[in-house]
């Protein structure tokens, strides 16, 4: 069994490719063309045995203050490791395979990263041989929603205030958008008086992965506009086997409350004619997990592994404490 670290552009991406779609590790953010959209100069590790490959892991590596660091790109939940499918015998034979794999994967990542954290798949359930080498396990929620569920079940589910907000928005006459395009996303934002969640270093990246992946017809856009033809809301959603993740969503602070409320009741059912789960990417934010519980959701658990081999004082000057 061998692990390879190798540059992005060298590997394979067909097979990568294809490894991520039966991976049950495998999401959207494995993806070679998404990887490549985030940062461009990404890493990858690939862990074979006679030839065939077992697990792959995609890395980012940056620098700060003279030393190397490795976190996950921004709009990427899930970094982690994806196992092949194989079939085990029983579940000894499973976890005594992935230990040999995940120390031999472990083994690949350049010892000069003295600060690392990645977001594990929530399917991703083996990871002692991490912690056996120094690493922090940690957890962390998502929300997922099953909107395979008629609308009426997914209302049984929501808050009652949440209902009525998308009552409210309906009789309102408020009108959802359909788009191919990053347009309205593009005018939310740029107006000086908004309230903004991109930061000023992320539009760039965000713009250029949502051009790839609208190219690729992984993706769709929603959007509300009012009266005046102004966009008051939209939101960015990018779909693979079965699941649809909410990248991105912004709303104008003149936007009628409920506004963004009712543009996710609709990407609920846009989710709903690509597979049957609605991955909210989850927030350990108290503010957005409530408002995310609102819809009715179950809470998932997925594990941050993370790392931090630099010296205390120079933890707390880089801000890696």
């Amino acid at each position: 069994m061998q692990a390879i670290l190798k540059k992005g552009i060298d590997i394979n991406e067909q097979e990568w490719d294809d490894f991520i779609g039966r991976s049950p590790q495998g999401a959207l953010y494995h993806l070679s063309a998404f990887a490549k959209s985030v940062t461009p100069d990404w890493l990858a590790i690939e862990v074979r045995e006679d030839e065939k490959l077992l697990a792959v892991m995609p890395l980012e590596i940056r620098k700060k203050y003279g030393f190397n660091y490795s976190f996950q790109p921004v709009f990427s939940q899930y970094w982690g490791v994806c196992f092949d499918a194989s079939i085990y015998k029983n579940q000894y034979a499973e976890n005594s395979k992935k230990e040999q794999i995940l120390e031999s994967l472990i083994s690949a990542i350049p010892a000069e990263i003295k600060v690392s954290g990645w977001g594990f798949s929530h399917a991703f359930n083996y990871s002692l041989p991490f912690s056996w080498k120094g690493y922090t396990i940690l957890t962390r929620y998502t929300y997922l929603l099953d909107v395979s569920l008629s609308d009426e079940k997914l209302f049984e589910g929501m808050r009652s205030s949440t209902r009525q907000e998308i009552q409210r928005a309906e009789k309102s006459g408020m009108k959802i958008l359909k788009e191919n395009s990053l347009a309205s996303i593009r005018e939310l934002i740029s107006n000086p008086g908004e309230k903004q969640v991109l930061t000023n270093d992320l539009p760039d990246i965000f713009f250029r992965l949502g051009e790839k992946l609208l190219t690729d017809n992984r993706a769709f856009v929603l959007s509300i506009k009012n009266e005046k033809g102004k966009v008051d809301a939209a939101g960015f959603f990018a779909y693979y086997k079965g699941n649809t993740h909410y990248l991105m969503g912004q709303s104008s602070k003149n936007a009628p409350p409920g506004t963004m409320t009712f543009l996710l009741m609709n990407a609920f059912r846009e989710a709903r004619l690509q597979g049957s789960i609605f991955d909210f990417e989850g927030s350990m934010n108290k503010g957005i997990e409530n408002f995310f519980r609102a819809f009715g959701g179950k809470p998932v658990p997925y594990l941050y592994i993370r790392k931090n081999a630099l010296p205390l004082p120079l933890k707390w000057i880089a801000g890696f404490s």
